[in-house]
């Protein structure tokens, strides 16, 4: 019989894909006058982490999903199913907050920084 799954690291990305995000649109705007003063690009990189973060906790979900046992059990483990479940979930939170995130940092890229 395979292990039972460890449902906080099948969750991993239901909670740091929203929390990336969060910290990152603040963490952008904070940014701003100091990339304008500056003339550097500092937002892409700020994103490029963020979105290094969001890809490790969606990779802790796909991790955290187990696959059902080949035995001849007629019914799989109900707590099988609902890690896969919510490994599911989270790996579609992560991809959401993703594309999120990358929008924003592409918007940097497009509109510079002194814009207003």
């Amino acid at each position: 019989m395979a292990s039972l799954p460890r449902p906080g690291i099948a969750a991993a990305g239901l909670f740091v894909g929203p929390a990336v995000w969060a910290i990152h649109q603040q963490t952008t705007y904070v940014l701003v006058p100091v990339s304008c003063t500056a003339r550097m690009l500092v937002i892409p990189f700020v994103t490029i982490v963020a979105l290094a973060i969001i890809i490790g906790g969606a990779w802790l979900s796909a991790a955290g999903r187990q696959k059902p046992s080949t035995d001849t059990e007629a019914i799989p483990d109900p707590r099988l199913r609902t890690a896969a479940f919510l490994s599911t979930i989270s790996l579609l939170a992560s991809a959401v907050f993703f594309m999120a995130v990358l929008l924003q940092g592409a918007a940097s890229l497009i509109l510079g920084s002194c814009q207003r």
